[in-house]
Parts: structure tokens; C-alpha cells; sequence
């Protein structure tokens, strides 16, 4: 269930001790995995869900042309796609010691209320738990902005690239704010990434 990418973080900085990190202050490399497809849904890596609408090109057109039916389906695959058994495995028998995790603007209940979007905070919450449980690392990265960042699927919301409109920049900094409230200070936190894939129109 874990996508096939695949990270390694380096900082030489850390083997002279010249720079202080908050998580770890000796580790110079982390082996890690992405945990795609799972909280910013993608069609290709879940293409069942995506057939409950065939015309859906991304998680927004899926939830908001699929009814229950989509939100029910998605809502099953959350509980099945990632469980705490595969952090475990990666932990122990995968020799992983940090996950990617990305997210949408949607992963907080406040943000995904009166959008299509199902929030994700629980799952969010979930992983850090079991990250902690396991010892393992986590690198959050914001992987889908209000208005999104590139225009592509894996935003969540395809065909527009507005994450720079000002009402949708401001929403933006409010999501980013309220992640670091809610998991800044968690021990398993490795880091937080801002947007993926980002673009500006030319």
C-alpha cells in the first residue's frame, strides 16, 4: 500500500554539529517512503474510486459529482489504505525510519468544511501517533493549496492554478499557521513542506 518513491534527507551540517536541528541532532541520513494516494487522492493509484466517476480528473470532481456513494467509498479506503500495521512493518521489517505524508489544504476539519472535501485530520493524528509508537519520523508536506499550486490532479483541484489569488494566498497562510499549531511540536515531526509542485502563471 505504500507508493514506490522513496527519500533520503541529508544534512552534512549535522557530522560537525555546527547546526542544531530540533529533532535529531546527530543523524545525518533518513530512509523513508511516501505515503501517496492516500489523504490527496490520486487516480491513478486508486482507480476504483475514480470509476465510481469516470469524469472525475481529481479528489474535489470525485467528491463533488459522486454523491454518498464516492464519499462512502473514500471514507473506506482511508480506514484500509494506510493502517497502523504498515508503519509497523515498515518500521521493523522495511528498515524505514521516516514516511512523507502528504496533505491537502482539507486535512483540518475547519478548512474542509463547506468545500467538497472530507478532512483528514484524524488520519494526520493517527500517523504521528503510530510514527511515535514506532519511532518513526514524519515529513508533512502540504500537497494540495487552496486554489492549487500547480493545476494538476494531485493538488486535489485540476485546471486552475489560483493559490496566489490574495483571498486564496491569505486561507492558505491560515492552513499552513493552524498545521504548525496542531502537530509543530510533535516529537515525530521531521519537518514541514509548504507546497508541492508549485507553478505561477507566466
Amino acid at each position: 500500500v505504500v507508493t514506490a518513491d522513496s527519500f533520503l534527507i541529508r544534512n552534512p551540517e549535522f557530522k560537525n554539529n555546527s547546526f542544531k536541528s530540533p529533532t535529531n541532532l546527530e543523524r545525518t541520513c533518513w530512509r523513508g517512503v511516501n505515503l501517496g494516494g492516500w489523504l490527496v487522492l490520486e487516480k491513478w493509484m486508486a482507480p476504483d474510486l475514480f470509476a465510481l466517476v469516470p469524469s472525475a480528473d481529481d479528489e474535489r470532481s470525485l467528491l463533488a459529482e459522486g454523491g454518498s456513494e464516492a464519499r462512502d467509498a473514500v471514507a473506506k479506503f482511508r480506514e484500509t489504505f494506510i493502517t497502523q500495521e504498515d508503519l509497523h512493518w515498515l518500521r521493523h521489517e522495511g528498515g524505514i525510519d521516516a514516511v512523507r505524508l502528504p496533505v491537502g489544504f482539507w486535512c483540518l476539519d475547519e478548512f474542509a468544511a463547506s468545500t467538497p472535501m472530507m478532512s483528514t485530520q484524524r488520519y494526520v493524528d493517527a500517523v504521528f501517533d503510530w510514527a511515535e509508537k514506532y519511532g518513526l519520523k514524519v515529513l508533512l508536506e502540504l500537497h494540495g493549496l487552496v486554489g492549487s499550486q500547480n493545476g494538476e490532479h494531485h493538488s486535489g483541484d485540476s485546471g486552475q492554478l489560483a493559490w496566489l489569488q490574495p483571498a486564496n494566498r491569505e486561507r492558505n497562510l491560515k492552513v499552513i499557521s493552524a498545521c504548525a499549531q496542531r502537530w509543530g511540536s510533535r516529537e515525530s515531526l521531521l519537518g514541514f513542506g509548504l507546497g508541492n509542485e508549485v507553478g505561477e502563471k507566466e
